[in-house]
């Protein structure tokens, strides 16, 4: 089993990276690391989170909400646009952050 895990910036593939070191626990969660930090998609709540290092970056796809956590105490939160799509174990996470669509689209293969 392993993962596929691509993001685009504006429909312009930025990576996408094979991932065989992953957990997944079938519709609870799915977590990655890579050069970037750590991914977690939470599959029941609907919410992406990047740590690195003391920087949480979180997409709450339910709420329309995009977080940012700094060094554990200042935190940021603003409304965003969002669109959560997921069909036979493909999950595409789609927001926008001011005038840049971002997506990441993550591919479960056994």
């Amino acid at each position: 089993m392993f993962i596929n895990w691509s993001l685009y910036n504006n429909d312009k593939l930025v990576f996408k990276n094979k991932h065989t070191d992953f957990k997944y626990e079938t519709d609870e969660y799915l977590q990655v690391s890579d050069e970037y930090g750590s991914h977690k998609i939470d599959l029941k709540s609907k919410i992406y989170e990047k740590i690195d290092g003391n920087v949480i970056f979180r997409i709450d796809f339910v709420n329309n909400l995009c977080i940012i956590i700094l060094d554990s105490d200042k935190k940021f939160e603003f409304k965003i646009e969002t669109n959560w799509h997921y069909q036979n174990n493909i999950w595409t996470l789609s927001y926008k952050l001011e005038d840049e669509n971002k997506q990441i689209i993550v591919e479960l293969k056994e």
